[in-house]
Protein backbone atom coordinates (compact mmCIF):
# COMPACT_ATOMS: atom_id res chain seq x y z
CA UNK A 1 0.00 0.00 0.00
CA UNK A 2 1.59 3.22 -1.15
CA UNK A 3 0.94 6.04 1.27
CA UNK A 4 2.75 9.33 1.16
CA UNK A 5 6.06 9.54 2.98
CA UNK A 6 4.51 12.04 5.38
CA UNK A 7 1.92 9.44 6.42
CA UNK A 8 4.59 6.78 7.03
CA UNK A 9 6.71 9.27 8.99
CA UNK A 10 3.78 10.30 11.18
CA UNK A 11 2.83 6.70 11.96
CA UNK A 12 6.40 5.61 12.70
CA UNK A 13 6.79 8.58 15.01
CA UNK A 14 3.55 7.61 16.78
CA UNK A 15 4.73 4.02 17.23
CA UNK A 16 8.07 5.26 18.57
CA UNK A 17 6.25 7.42 21.11
CA UNK A 18 4.12 4.45 22.12
CA UNK A 19 7.18 2.28 22.68
CA UNK A 20 8.75 4.96 24.82
CA UNK A 21 5.51 5.40 26.75
CA UNK A 22 5.03 1.72 27.59
CA UNK A 23 8.69 1.33 28.55
CA UNK A 24 8.26 4.28 30.90
CA UNK A 25 5.15 2.69 32.39
CA UNK A 26 7.01 -0.56 33.04
CA UNK A 27 9.99 1.26 34.55
CA UNK A 28 7.80 3.39 36.82
CA UNK A 29 6.00 0.27 38.02
CA UNK A 30 9.32 -1.37 38.78
CA UNK A 31 10.57 1.63 40.75
CA UNK A 32 7.34 1.79 42.76
CA UNK A 33 7.53 -1.90 43.61
CA UNK A 34 11.15 -1.55 44.66
CA UNK A 35 10.11 1.24 46.98
CA UNK A 36 7.14 -0.68 48.40
CA UNK A 37 8.75 -4.14 48.46
CA UNK A 38 12.57 -3.86 48.74
CA UNK A 39 12.88 -7.67 48.59
CA UNK A 40 12.01 -7.51 44.89
CA UNK A 41 14.92 -5.23 44.13
CA UNK A 42 17.22 -7.59 46.04
CA UNK A 43 16.01 -10.54 43.97
CA UNK A 44 16.44 -8.67 40.68
CA UNK A 45 19.94 -7.60 41.66
CA UNK A 46 20.84 -11.17 42.61
CA UNK A 47 19.60 -12.40 39.24
CA UNK A 48 21.74 -9.86 37.40
CA UNK A 49 24.78 -10.67 39.50
CA UNK A 50 24.27 -14.41 38.91
CA UNK A 51 24.24 -13.83 35.17
CA UNK A 52 27.37 -11.68 35.30
CA UNK A 53 29.20 -14.22 37.47
CA UNK A 54 28.29 -17.05 35.08
CA UNK A 55 29.49 -15.05 32.09
CA UNK A 56 32.88 -14.44 33.72
CA UNK A 57 33.18 -18.08 34.76
CA UNK A 58 32.65 -19.31 31.21
CA UNK A 59 35.59 -17.18 30.05
CA UNK A 60 38.01 -18.99 32.38
CA UNK A 61 40.33 -21.63 30.84
CA UNK A 62 38.86 -25.12 31.09
CA UNK A 63 35.47 -23.82 32.23
CA UNK A 64 32.65 -26.39 32.28
CA UNK A 65 30.13 -24.31 30.31
CA UNK A 66 27.30 -26.81 30.63
CA UNK A 67 27.66 -27.01 34.41
CA UNK A 68 27.82 -23.23 34.73
CA UNK A 69 24.69 -22.76 32.63
CA UNK A 70 22.82 -25.45 34.59
CA UNK A 71 23.75 -23.74 37.84
CA UNK A 72 22.64 -20.37 36.47
CA UNK A 73 19.35 -21.83 35.26
CA UNK A 74 18.69 -23.41 38.66
CA UNK A 75 19.39 -20.12 40.41
CA UNK A 76 17.10 -18.24 38.02
CA UNK A 77 14.31 -20.75 38.69
CA UNK A 78 14.73 -20.18 42.45
CA UNK A 79 14.66 -16.39 42.08
CA UNK A 80 11.64 -16.49 39.75
CA UNK A 81 9.77 -18.69 42.22
CA UNK A 82 10.60 -16.33 45.11
CA UNK A 83 9.45 -13.34 43.07
CA UNK A 84 6.21 -15.08 42.10
CA UNK A 85 5.51 -15.93 45.72
CA UNK A 86 5.91 -12.27 46.73
CA UNK A 87 3.58 -11.22 43.92
CA UNK A 88 0.93 -13.71 45.05
CA UNK A 89 1.20 -12.68 48.69
CA UNK A 90 0.80 -9.00 47.75
CA UNK A 91 -1.97 -9.59 45.21
CA UNK A 92 0.13 -8.31 42.30
CA UNK A 93 -0.51 -9.73 38.80
CA UNK A 94 2.40 -11.94 37.72
CA UNK A 95 2.76 -9.96 34.47
CA UNK A 96 2.71 -6.60 36.23
CA UNK A 97 6.33 -5.78 35.33
CA UNK A 98 6.05 -6.86 31.73
CA UNK A 99 6.02 -4.03 29.18
CA UNK A 100 2.32 -3.32 28.35
CA UNK A 101 2.67 -3.00 24.58
CA UNK A 102 -0.32 -1.65 22.67
CA UNK A 103 0.29 -4.46 20.18
CA UNK A 104 1.99 -7.53 21.70
CA UNK A 105 2.34 -9.09 18.23
CA UNK A 106 4.87 -6.53 16.96
CA UNK A 107 5.80 -4.98 20.32
CA UNK A 108 4.79 -1.61 18.84
CA UNK A 109 7.46 -1.73 16.14
CA UNK A 110 4.92 -2.05 13.30
CA UNK A 111 6.52 -5.21 11.91
CA UNK A 112 6.53 -8.93 12.69
CA UNK A 113 9.43 -10.84 11.15
CA UNK A 114 9.85 -8.14 8.54
CA UNK A 115 6.15 -8.14 7.58
CA UNK A 116 3.98 -5.10 8.31
CA UNK A 117 1.75 -5.71 11.32
CA UNK A 118 -2.02 -5.26 11.13
CA UNK A 119 -1.78 -2.54 13.77
CA UNK A 120 0.46 -0.44 11.53
CA UNK A 121 -1.87 -0.96 8.57
CA UNK A 122 -4.71 0.40 10.67
CA UNK A 123 -2.60 3.35 11.82
CA UNK A 124 -1.60 4.20 8.24
CA UNK A 125 -5.22 4.10 7.15
CA UNK A 126 -6.31 6.31 10.06
CA UNK A 127 -3.52 8.82 9.43
CA UNK A 128 -4.29 9.03 5.71
CA UNK A 129 -7.98 9.53 6.47
CA UNK A 130 -7.18 12.24 9.03
CA UNK A 131 -5.02 14.12 6.55
CA UNK A 132 -7.63 13.87 3.83
CA UNK A 133 -10.30 15.04 6.25
CA UNK A 134 -8.15 18.08 7.10
CA UNK A 135 -8.33 19.17 3.46
CA UNK A 136 -12.12 19.01 3.37
CA UNK A 137 -14.39 17.45 6.02
CA UNK A 138 -15.26 14.05 4.57
CA UNK A 139 -18.59 14.08 6.37
CA UNK A 140 -19.50 16.95 4.01
CA UNK A 141 -17.95 15.39 0.92
CA UNK A 142 -19.34 11.87 0.82
CA UNK A 143 -21.48 10.40 -1.91
CA UNK A 144 -24.51 10.83 0.35
CA UNK A 145 -24.03 14.61 0.37
CA UNK A 146 -23.88 14.94 -3.42
CA UNK A 147 -27.04 16.83 -4.43
CA UNK A 148 -28.33 16.12 -7.93
CA UNK A 149 -31.07 18.71 -7.47
CA UNK A 150 -28.44 21.42 -7.91
CA UNK A 151 -28.21 20.44 -11.58
CA UNK A 152 -30.83 21.64 -14.02
CA UNK A 153 -33.30 19.16 -15.44
CA UNK A 154 -33.59 21.28 -18.59
CA UNK A 155 -31.40 20.78 -21.70
CA UNK A 156 -28.48 23.18 -22.04
CA UNK A 157 -27.24 24.79 -25.26
CA UNK A 158 -25.67 21.47 -26.27
CA UNK A 159 -29.00 19.71 -25.65
CA UNK A 160 -27.49 17.89 -22.68
CA UNK A 161 -29.66 17.62 -19.56
CA UNK A 162 -27.22 18.38 -16.70
CA UNK A 163 -29.10 16.38 -14.08
CA UNK A 164 -29.21 13.28 -16.27
CA UNK A 165 -25.55 13.61 -17.23
CA UNK A 166 -24.45 14.16 -13.65
CA UNK A 167 -26.48 11.16 -12.48
CA UNK A 168 -24.48 9.05 -14.93
CA UNK A 169 -21.22 10.49 -13.59
CA UNK A 170 -22.34 10.05 -9.99
CA UNK A 171 -23.26 6.39 -10.58
CA UNK A 172 -19.94 5.79 -12.34
CA UNK A 173 -18.00 7.27 -9.41
CA UNK A 174 -19.97 5.28 -6.81
CA UNK A 175 -19.30 2.03 -8.68
CA UNK A 176 -15.66 3.00 -9.18
CA UNK A 177 -15.22 3.62 -5.45
CA UNK A 178 -17.05 0.47 -4.35
CA UNK A 179 -15.03 -1.74 -6.68
CA UNK A 180 -11.73 0.13 -6.47
CA UNK A 181 -8.58 -1.95 -6.84
CA UNK A 182 -5.05 -1.47 -8.13
CA UNK A 183 -6.39 -2.51 -11.54
CA UNK A 184 -9.00 0.27 -11.64
CA UNK A 185 -8.78 2.66 -14.60
CA UNK A 186 -7.59 6.24 -14.31
CA UNK A 187 -10.12 9.05 -14.54
CA UNK A 188 -9.95 12.52 -16.08
CA UNK A 189 -12.63 14.85 -14.72
CA UNK A 190 -13.29 17.73 -17.08
CA UNK A 191 -15.50 20.77 -16.57
CA UNK A 192 -15.80 24.28 -15.23
CA UNK A 193 -15.25 25.19 -11.60
CA UNK A 194 -17.93 24.42 -9.05
CA UNK A 195 -19.50 21.38 -10.73
CA UNK A 196 -18.62 18.77 -8.11
CA UNK A 197 -15.30 17.38 -9.33
CA UNK A 198 -13.58 17.86 -5.99
CA UNK A 199 -16.59 16.51 -4.07
CA UNK A 200 -16.68 13.25 -6.02
CA UNK A 201 -12.88 12.94 -5.92
CA UNK A 202 -12.93 13.18 -2.13
CA UNK A 203 -15.78 10.66 -1.98
CA UNK A 204 -13.73 8.17 -3.99
CA UNK A 205 -10.64 8.85 -1.88
CA UNK A 206 -12.51 8.15 1.36
CA UNK A 207 -13.86 4.85 0.04
CA UNK A 208 -10.41 3.78 -1.20
CA UNK A 209 -8.86 4.53 2.20
CA UNK A 210 -11.65 2.58 3.91
CA UNK A 211 -10.69 -0.39 1.73
CA UNK A 212 -7.10 -0.11 2.96
CA UNK A 213 -5.48 1.54 -0.06
CA UNK A 214 -2.90 4.29 0.15
CA UNK A 215 -4.26 7.53 -1.28
CA UNK A 216 -2.38 10.75 -1.96
CA UNK A 217 -4.77 13.64 -2.54
CA UNK A 218 -4.00 17.30 -3.16
CA UNK A 219 -4.36 20.23 -5.47
CA UNK A 220 -2.00 20.24 -8.44
CA UNK A 221 -0.60 23.50 -7.10
CA UNK A 222 0.35 22.03 -3.71
CA UNK A 223 1.55 18.67 -5.00
CA UNK A 224 3.73 20.12 -7.75
CA UNK A 225 5.04 22.82 -5.45
CA UNK A 226 6.20 20.13 -3.00
CA UNK A 227 7.96 18.25 -5.79
CA UNK A 228 9.63 21.43 -7.05
CA UNK A 229 10.80 22.56 -3.61
CA UNK A 230 12.21 19.12 -2.92
CA UNK A 231 13.93 18.94 -6.30
CA UNK A 232 15.82 22.18 -5.77
CA UNK A 233 16.41 21.70 -2.05
CA UNK A 234 19.86 20.96 -0.67
CA UNK A 235 18.29 19.19 2.29
CA UNK A 236 18.66 15.50 1.46
CA UNK A 237 16.50 14.53 4.45
CA UNK A 238 13.40 16.18 2.99
CA UNK A 239 10.52 13.82 2.20
CA UNK A 240 10.51 12.33 -1.26
CA UNK A 241 7.30 13.87 -2.56
CA UNK A 242 7.76 12.71 -6.14
CA UNK A 243 8.21 9.09 -5.07
CA UNK A 244 4.98 9.33 -3.08
CA UNK A 245 3.10 10.61 -6.12
CA UNK A 246 4.55 7.93 -8.37
CA UNK A 247 4.13 4.99 -6.01
CA UNK A 248 0.89 5.54 -4.05
CA UNK A 249 -2.04 3.20 -4.73
CA UNK A 250 -4.28 6.04 -5.87
CA UNK A 251 -3.17 9.55 -6.77
CA UNK A 252 -5.81 12.28 -6.94
CA UNK A 253 -4.54 15.52 -8.43
CA UNK A 254 -7.19 18.20 -8.15
CA UNK A 255 -7.44 21.35 -10.26
CA UNK A 256 -4.67 20.63 -12.74
CA UNK A 257 -3.84 23.89 -14.48
CA UNK A 258 -4.23 26.17 -11.46
CA UNK A 259 -0.57 25.78 -10.47
CA UNK A 260 2.09 28.33 -11.46
CA UNK A 261 3.27 26.79 -14.71
CA UNK A 262 6.95 26.46 -15.44
CA UNK A 263 9.10 24.16 -17.54
CA UNK A 264 9.68 22.14 -14.38
CA UNK A 265 5.99 21.68 -13.52
CA UNK A 266 5.20 20.77 -17.12
CA UNK A 267 7.93 18.12 -17.06
CA UNK A 268 6.76 16.88 -13.65
CA UNK A 269 3.17 16.47 -14.84
CA UNK A 270 4.35 14.41 -17.81
CA UNK A 271 6.57 12.29 -15.58
CA UNK A 272 3.75 11.61 -13.11
CA UNK A 273 1.15 10.82 -15.77
CA UNK A 274 3.49 8.70 -17.88
CA UNK A 275 5.10 6.77 -15.02
CA UNK A 276 1.82 5.90 -13.34
CA UNK A 277 0.38 4.86 -16.71
CA UNK A 278 3.34 2.56 -17.41
CA UNK A 279 3.19 1.00 -13.93
CA UNK A 280 -0.57 0.59 -14.10
CA UNK A 281 -1.36 2.68 -11.04
CA UNK A 282 -4.78 4.38 -11.05
CA UNK A 283 -4.87 8.18 -11.07
CA UNK A 284 -7.68 10.71 -10.90
CA UNK A 285 -7.06 14.15 -12.36
CA UNK A 286 -9.56 16.99 -12.39
CA UNK A 287 -9.16 20.16 -14.43
CA UNK A 288 -11.02 23.19 -15.71
CA UNK A 289 -8.84 23.22 -18.83
CA UNK A 290 -9.88 22.10 -22.29
CA UNK A 291 -7.58 19.77 -24.22
CA UNK A 292 -6.35 22.71 -26.31
CA UNK A 293 -5.39 24.64 -23.20
CA UNK A 294 -3.72 21.56 -21.71
CA UNK A 295 -1.61 21.21 -24.85
CA UNK A 296 -0.42 24.79 -24.41
CA UNK A 297 0.17 24.42 -20.67
CA UNK A 298 1.95 21.08 -20.81
CA UNK A 299 2.51 19.21 -24.05
CA UNK A 300 0.76 17.14 -26.66
CA UNK A 301 2.36 14.06 -25.10
CA UNK A 302 0.55 14.72 -21.81
CA UNK A 303 -2.78 15.25 -23.56
CA UNK A 304 -2.23 12.15 -25.69
CA UNK A 305 -1.77 9.98 -22.61
CA UNK A 306 -4.73 11.50 -20.80
CA UNK A 307 -7.02 11.13 -23.81
CA UNK A 308 -5.79 7.66 -24.64
CA UNK A 309 -5.62 5.94 -21.27
CA UNK A 310 -8.02 7.80 -18.94
CA UNK A 311 -11.77 7.39 -18.63
CA UNK A 312 -13.18 10.85 -19.30
CA UNK A 313 -16.00 12.33 -17.21
CA UNK A 314 -17.34 15.63 -18.57
CA UNK A 315 -19.07 17.56 -15.80
CA UNK A 316 -21.87 19.93 -16.82
CA UNK A 317 -24.21 22.41 -15.14
CA UNK A 318 -23.94 25.72 -13.32
CA UNK A 319 -21.49 26.64 -10.58
CA UNK A 320 -22.97 25.03 -7.46
CA UNK A 321 -21.13 27.51 -5.25
CA UNK A 322 -23.18 30.33 -6.77
CA UNK A 323 -26.38 28.35 -6.13
CA UNK A 324 -25.40 27.73 -2.51
CA UNK A 325 -24.47 31.39 -2.08
CA UNK A 326 -27.87 32.51 -3.32
CA UNK A 327 -29.57 30.01 -1.02
CA UNK A 328 -27.71 31.40 1.99
CA UNK A 329 -28.66 34.92 0.97
CA UNK A 330 -32.26 33.89 0.45
CA UNK A 331 -32.35 35.09 -3.15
Amino acid sequence: MGYSKEVYTAVRSRLSQRRQSVHNIAENRRRQLYSDIPELEVLDREQLEAGATAAKAMLMPGADTEAILNELNNRNVEIDAARKEIFLECGIPTDYLEIPFYCPSCRDTGYVDGVMCECMKKELKAEAYKRLNALSPLTLSGFEQFKLEYYSDQPDASKVVPRVKMLEIYNYCVKYANTFSLQSPSILMLGSAGLGKTHLSLSIAAKAIDKGYGVVYGSAQNLLRSVEVEHFSKDSDESNSLASLLECDLLIMDDLGTEFQTAFTSSAVYNIVNTRMLTGRPTIISTNLTFDLMKKAYSEKVVSRLAGSYSMLRFVGSDIRDILRRERQGT
